[in-house]
């Protein structure tokens, strides 16, 4: 008896925890950012869990191999080319994450955590990001203090862009439309016959907690993402008819979004980006070219022929060595900043790795993820890169636990 109650206080410690990380690095609420908008509520989290190495073993020795050696490369790198550039706390920084990733795997893997539990999460997360989505406006309506109020508002120009439980608007745009992402893919592993008509009867409740909050946050990035969810409904190796459904389903919507604000400065934005005019990207919107510029302005940087390339021109070397944005707050290299920093060499073996924890090669929506989500961030030390990756590598291990060849 004794050890049957030994098992179920250590199987309820692994939901616990698996359902706190999940819960900590999806939101970052407002009392808890500090300096640069970090989220101090999950650093206090991921400085606490390395205590759990001790008490659950490594299940995937891919993954653990693979965070080691970009452990030793990112400190080795710059420490031995461009010593006066080391950074101990940027190092350490990107440890936590490292390490919370490793600690994540092993406790998902001891088995408690089921389909069902993480359905409920995902489903508990988007009827609070709904919420407190809800609660904001109605303050903005009252001309009372916002709750939860994140950096960046704009009372005057974009009241109604408000960040429900993540630090800006954009951010809560990304994470919700990921959560409906792996909720559906969930609900389609419970429900075989799972498609969009039956998911509008059976989980009613959550798409309206789900299009409320990308409808009316007033972000032209919820827009994109929406793209996502309904990209989960497609089936290209089992139903054709799937794409064309999905498409039928969304025309309708585009033609209501297309009036309101947000869809037409994304329209015009999409439309600059393909021009890759750097000045034409900012006068469409230069808030969203602050993701879109950088990138374009680090290709004058990278290259193949010098040992600098491949391993690095040192810690934070994007800041001096691209030309930043317009109004750009930080500066960086965009989606090349690793390869600056660290050089080409750790680049593919970090592209590689979030490639291999993210994408199902039977799922062509696990691609764009890994492109918006990783590829076109380009950092490590980011809560949205990580929040990916848990979300994805969870989705791939309860999958796997309910059919070995998925």
């Amino acid at each position: 008896m004794a050890g049957i109650n030994n098992e179920q206080a250590w199987n309820t410690l692994a939901v616990v925890m698996v359902s706190l990380m999940l819960v900590f690095v999806s939101t970052s609420p407002a009392f808890a950012l500090g300096e640069g908008s970090r989220n101090l509520l999950l650093i206090g989290l991921m400085a606490g869990s390395p205590l759990l190495l001790l008490f659950f073993p490594a299940v995937n020795w891919r993954v653990e191999l693979a965070v080691v050696i970009l452990i030793l490369l990112q400190l080795l790198l710059p420490a031995l080319r461009h010593p006066d550039t080391m950074r101990i706390s940027t190092f350490l920084f990107s440890c936590l994450f490292y390490v919370f990733f490793l600690v994540y795997t092993r406790v998902l893997g001891y088995g408690a955590f089921t389909l069902d539990h993480f359905a409920g999460v995902l489903k508990g997360l988007l009827y609070a990001y709904f919420i407190v989505l809800l609660i904001q406006q109605i303050c903005v309506l009252g001309h009372f203090p916002i709750f939860n109020l994140g950096i960046g508002y704009d009372g005057i120009h974009d009241k109604w862009k408000l960040n429900s439980l993540m630090s800006e608007s954009s951010h809560a745009a990304r994470v919700t439309s990921l959560l409906m992402y792996v909720y559906v893919s969930v609900r389609k592993l419970q429900i075989p016959d799972y498609s969009l008509r039956n998911s509008f009867i059976l989980d009613g409740g959550v798409w309206v907690a789900f299009l409320w909050p990308a409808l009316t946050m007033m972000s032209s990035t919820a827009f994109l993402f929406m793209i996502l969810v309904f990209l989960s409904f497609v089936d290209f190796q089992r139903d054709k008819l799937s794409l064309l459904v999905v498409i039928v389903a969304i025309i309708p919507v585009l033609f209501v979004v297309r009036q309101l604000p947000q869809f037409r400065r994304m329209e015009r934005f999409a439309r600059a980006v393909m021009t890759l005019d750097v000045q034409a990207i900012d006068q469409a919107d230069n808030s969203a070219a602050q993701r879109v510029v950088p990138s374009l302005n680090a290709l004058e940087v990278i290259g193949f022929s010098s040992a600098d390339d491949w391993f690095g021109h040192g810690v934070d070397a994007d800041a001096e060595l691209v030309t930043p944005a317009r109004g750009a707050i930080v500066i960086t290299g965009g989606a090349f900043s690793v390869w600056i920093n660290y050089g080409l060499l750790f680049q593919l073996i970090f592209w590689l790795f979030t490639f291999f924890i993210i994408h199902n090669r039977m799922n062509i929506g696990t691609w764009i993820i890994w492109l918006l989500y990783v590829f076109m961030y380009g950092v490590i030390n980011s809560q949205i890169v990580w929040f990916a990756m848990i979300m994805m590598y969870t989705l791939k291990y309860l999958q796997h636990n309910e059919d070995p060849a998925l």
